[in-house]
């Protein structure tokens, strides 16, 4: 746990971890997140329901104008609503039937490299999944882009 501490006092972004975790983050180790750009929320699936509901409002009540993205292999289409009522301007991608994993998806693998950073010690990449299965790379701020792996 003192890593990851010690990388969000640093200002690494974006922070990623399940709604638990990041109320750990918040309650015992004091960590603001009113300066992060962006949050990721994992494993919403099951956080959206009801007995672990509160936990992720408390996330979404911290003053902050963080982009915040949740992610779930199976989501129902009740934690779907809930999610939407959570925030402004909602976005909801799927693929295939809800609560019904796809077989057919590909997984991709990202390395990131720590000389890939820009002046102010941070990287920006855009990476975007092309429909035949390939990426390609968009750098948003800085010279040096991560790099990143085709498909696996």
């Amino acid at each position: 746990m003192l890593r990851p501490l010690y990388r969000i006092h640093q200002g690494v972004e974006p922070i990623v971890g399940t709604p638990g975790r990041l109320i750990d983050l918040l309650s015992k180790h004091g960590i603001e997140l009113d300066d992060a750009f962006m949050l990721v929320l994992d494993e919403v699936d099951c956080k959206l329901q009801r007995s672990f509901r509160d936990q992720v409002m408390q996330i979404f009540r911290v003053p902050s104008q963080s982009q915040v993205l949740i992610y779930s292999a199976t989501i129902s289409r009740e934690a779907e609503k809930v999610a939407s009522s959570m925030a402004e301007d909602t976005i909801v991608i799927s693929a295939g039937r809800s609560n019904c994993p796809i077989r057919a998806a590909k997984q991709l693998a990202i390395w990131v490299e720590s000389q890939g950073t820009d002046a102010s010690g941070q990287w920006q990449l855009s990476l975007q999944i092309l429909p035949n299965g390939g990426c390609r790379k968009e750098e948003i701020q800085g010279q040096n882009a991560p790099k990143y792996k085709r498909p696996i």
